[in-house]
């Protein structure tokens, strides 16, 4: 019996989605439509690395150049995360298996490899800032500081929806709870920045030159790009590729933009030139209701782990599963 089916076994309530490891998705079984994908999506482009990311671009660039950058950056980079996933809705396999065409089976095992190896450092990445946060809310709170303890929850509660799969994770937590909370904080984060600070003064603030622009480009394209060695894993249970296309596309995009602008905008409002995720921690906190807002990021942040967690264990298949048709 494998971990999954004991998962849901140990959830009766829940109904078990079937399962084909690195196996070509059948077609009656792509359940997953635009808003569904849509949602998954526009879920992962959020996060506290996203808003961290968003505040390197200033003050080296005015705030300007910064959106311009935003805008740029996120259309080329979501743009080809796009595409690769239409790949995965074509195929009905993941993407370290689609390698497998053009390198061979036993030349796709590299790229598993390095990309193993770089899922494993994102997940401890992630659980790190992660754990740095439910701290800081813990503290807040309750008085109570245990970084590591945090930590384990954490990877607990990310195995788990790892256990679950990308069908429960998007009908069960995202659809009916976690993506409507997330924008809801989101839409609260930004009246509160656009109400209680002067936008039109900080747009009008020059930049210090120290950032080039299109260096702020390819940073702000580096996070969509950075999510290609997975998309085809989740975009695989898509029905249709115009469905995986426009519903990836908007979904990270909508996000990426949005997160970043707030990051960026944390950072001028902060008044520190040098971001760190202590700084932006607590530039949220401070802001009305900032501790709730945190926490939200924060339970959505695990949507990322989730994701890295459950493509190392899809990318470790294709070494361990010989024989798969990609057609």
């Amino acid at each position: 019996m494998s971990l999954q089916t004991r998962f849901y076994k140990w959830l009766p309530r829940l109904q078990a989605p079937p399962t084909w490891g690195i196996d070509p998705v059948p077609a009656e079984h792509r359940r997953l439509r635009w808003f569904d994908i849509f949602v998954l999506w526009s879920s992962l482009g959020v996060g506290l690395l996203v808003l961290e990311a968003g505040a390197l671009l200033v003050p080296g660039l005015s705030l300007p150049q910064a959106l311009l950058a935003i805008l740029v950056g996120t259309a080329i980079g979501t743009l080809l995360l796009a595409l690769v996933g239409v790949l995965g809705s074509d195929c009905g396999v993941p993407t370290m298996v689609l390698l497998r065409p053009v390198f061979g089976r036993r030349g796709s095992y590299l790229a598993t490899i390095f990309n193993i190896v770089q899922l494993i450092g994102w997940t401890a990445f992630e659980l790190w800032v992660i754990g740095l946060a439910a701290d800081q809310v813990g503290q807040a709170l309750f008085g109570f500081s245990n970084h590591y303890l945090w930590v384990a929850v954490f990877s607990v509660w990310c195995t788990l929806l790892a256990l679950g799969g990308p069908l429960m994770v998007v009908r069960e937590w995202l659809e009916k709870f976690g993506i409507w909370i997330v924008y809801s904080v989101t839409i609260w984060m930004t009246v509160y920045l656009f109400t209680r600070y002067d936008i039109i003064a900080l747009l009008n603030r020059p930049g210090t030159g120290e950032m080039p622009f299109w260096l702020g480009v390819d940073l702000v394209a580096a996070m969509p790009i950075s999510w290609l060695p997975l998309v085809a894993d989740y975009n695989r249970f898509v029905r249709r590729s115009r469905d995986s296309f426009w519903g990836t596309y908007f979904g990270f995009a909508l996000t990426n933009v949005w997160f970043y602008t707030l990051g960026a905008l944390f950072l001028l409002t902060a008044n520190v030139s040098e971001p760190t995720p202590d700084h932006l921690i607590t530039a949220i906190m401070t802001m009305t209701g900032g501790i709730v807002a945190l926490a939200v990021i924060l339970v959505d942040e695990t949507d990322n782990a989730f994701a890295d967690i459950y493509s190392a264990a899809i990318s470790i298949q294709n070494i361990s599963h010989k024989s798969v048709n990609v057609s």
